[in-house]
């Protein structure tokens, strides 16, 4: 019986512990601090034919966004394990949603084709929600093939419901 109490006790310190700020994130970038995204943006002439060497437009962009809007672009499709890959889907949505009509507004008789971050922002962005402590990754075989999986941890699950939870107008 005493025995069960002292792992209880244990484990109740664990579950605190995992929604503790890691000591080496305090000087890290976070929340409403700006982010400069790189991405690349691929455009198709409307009415162009398909061989047409004109038919393709490739852009390079430079956006600011804040850490917390990064971090919720994609954090939803992480709460249970899933490929690394789904990572940049969030925040390639995130950039197609904020700068599609700018950027087509810029560029008449365009079509929008991909938006996507180019890859050392999404490596910076990755190991920089992973220093907060805010996301894992694991590497696991898939049918003989090494797949990268990430998660939110415990304390990421805590802070996506803290930026995107909707308050409450009300004062109590």
């Amino acid at each position: 019986m005493r025995l069960q109490k002292i792992i209880e006790k244990q484990q109740e310190d664990i579950n605190k512990l995992a929604l503790q700020e890691p000591s080496t994130a305090k000087d890290l970038a976070k929340g409403d601090e700006s982010y400069e995204i790189e991405f690349n943006v691929n455009l198709t002439t409307k009415g162009s034919s398909y061989d047409s060497p004109d038919r393709q437009t490739k852009l390079k962009f430079f956006k600011m966004h804040s850490w917390d809007e990064i971090f919720v672009s994609f954090a939803h499709q992480i709460t249970t394990d899933n490929k690394e890959s789904a990572i940049k889907s969030g925040i390639s949505k995130m950039l197609r949603d904020a700068h599609k009509i700018s950027i087509l507004h810029e560029n008449e008789n365009k079509e929008l084709t991909s938006i996507a971050p180019v890859d050392r922002c999404l490596r910076t962005i990755m190991v920089q929600f992973n220093a907060l402590g805010l996301i894992s990754f694991e590497s696991i075989t898939v049918e003989n093939q090494i797949v990268r999986t990430a998660r939110l941890t415990p304390l990421g699950q805590k802070h996506l419901i803290s930026v995107s939870a909707i308050k409450s107008m009300s004062k109590a």
